[in-house]
């Protein structure tokens, strides 16, 4: 096998203090077979200078182009405190790692040419050419995908003929069948409810191999579509009074302070106040993918009047408070219990919430959660008496969260997997005590 890191100055021993983030990134996009992502990782870290064994360069390739687009999002969302001395033998940066990456990637693109697929060329060629002016320390984002390529899988095919797919049919029966068929194509995310389950595939092609596998046993329909994201929305705490005020506060942030914002802005990037709260003294921002990385790159902080405030992302979920369910609002031709009396999401009664006696009562045995019972798997629906419907902690609020993020400009699937795993962990220790809440 030829050797790959043929710069002097090309170190990745960092990678090693991300290792465990990394190989789930590996897993969730199936390069890490039989482990052979893992011994790239660690043969990478340790600075070898080929590749494991039984490893093809096309699948070294693939691990290497992972990795290189996952660090610019990588530090937000799975860095820990800090890189110290305990950890490694010398401070690793993210830009660090990053250049040492792109010097690698030259390589193969120099030394490889015939193993590299031709759209893989075409994208990361023009990223390899020298600069012609200064070079900055600032990291550049990934582009987002414009095109979705989506599956729907509409019904069972049995020998008694086909069988609609509902919430609990999908998590009992069809789900770990599609898990073992499509165990060697990449899935990027799914996202089931009552009306439907669809999978998202990075390309057409893995779409279509998807689709050939599934098809001899599911009822499928497949779409390629172009896909316009939301605009990042931000939340700043702790304001003072005088800056709750739409046009104080996009005042005080346009200034020289916040140089780079102010640029983007004056060049005609979003930026704008759509929410304040007096009575807990914060407000949000929707911003364009541009200027929240150029607030991301300056430590996620903004300079107004005396003081710096940190920055965090705002993920706003919409439910419903007449039938619980998520992604509309009270009254919303959406609603599809408009006509018939209203769900309690304390105790799934028929009744305003606002009217609960039970609650006001704080008779906990009456909680229940009417999205769990509903639907879900049989884990989730165990658990319906845990929880009210408003919980951030139900299911249905973790799905609905994750869509949003998955629908969000500049998010990324590893930030989404991160948060999924946190909060999911979370739910788990507290189902042990009882009660989630």
């Amino acid at each position: 096998m030829q050797g790959v890191a043929t710069h002097d100055d090309v170190d990745l021993s960092g990678l090693g203090l991300y290792k465990r983030d990394l190989e789930g990134e590996l897993l969730g996009t199936g390069l890490n077979e039989n482990g052979k992502g893992s011994l790239i990782l660690d043969a990478l870290t340790k600075g070898d200078e080929t590749s494991p064994r039984d490893v093809r360069k096309e699948v070294l390739w693939k691990v290497l182009l992972r990795f290189y687009q996952m660090l610019p999002d990588s530090e937000r969302t799975t860095r820990r405190s800090s890189v110290s001395s305990s950890e490694s033998t010398a401070s690793v940066s993210f830009d660090d790692l990053q250049d040492s990456l792109a010097k690698l990637k030259n390589d193969l693109l120099l030394n490889l040419p015939n193993l590299v697929a031709p759209k893989v060329s075409e994208i990361l060629a023009p990223a390899m050419k020298p600069s012609s002016g200064p070079q900055t320390n600032t990291r550049k984002t990934v582009p987002e995908a414009t095109v979705k390529h989506s599956m729907s899988i509409k019904a069972d095919i049995g020998e008694k003929g086909t069988t609609p797919i509902c919430q609990k049919r999908w998590a009992d029966v069809v789900k770990p069948k599609v898990e073992v068929a499509l165990k060697h194509i990449p899935v990027l995310d799914s996202s089931v409810t009552e009306k439907q389950t669809q999978l998202f595939f990075d390309t057409e092609d893995d779409m279509k191999e998807a689709q050939k596998v599934l098809s001899p046993f599911l009822e499928v329909t497949t779409s390629v579509k172009k896909e316009k994201k939301r605009d990042p929305r931000i939340m700043i705490n702790d304001l003072d009074m005088d800056l709750l005020e739409k046009d104080k506060l996009l005042e005080a942030v346009l200034t020289e302070k916040n140089g780079s914002v102010k640029k983007l802005y004056d060049r005609g990037s979003t930026l704008k106040v759509v929410h304040t709260n007096a009575q807990n003294r914060y407000a949000v921002l929707q911003v364009s993918p541009e200027i929240r990385q150029a607030i991301l790159n300056s430590g996620d902080r903004l300079f107004l009047k005396l003081r710096q405030h940190t920055v965090k992302n705002r993920f706003y979920v919409t439910q419903c408070f007449h039938c619980q369910r998520y992604g509309h609002v009270a009254g919303s031709v959406y609603c599809p219990n408009k006509e018939k009396a209203p769900t309690c999401a304390f105790c799934a009664g028929e009744h305003d919430t606002r009217n609960c006696q039970a609650k006001k009562n704080s008779e906990l045995g009456k909680m229940k959660c009417v999205n769990c019972e509903a639907g879900g798997n049989k884990e989730d629906r165990r658990h319906a008496k845990t929880h009210p419907a408003s919980s951030s902690l139900c299911p249905s609020h973790i799905s609905a969260r994750a869509r949003l993020m998955g629908s969000t400009s500049g998010v990324s699937i590893l930030e989404k997997n991160a948060y999924l795993t946190r909060v999911r962990e979370d739910l788990k220790e507290k189902r042990r005590g009882g009660l989630v809440l």
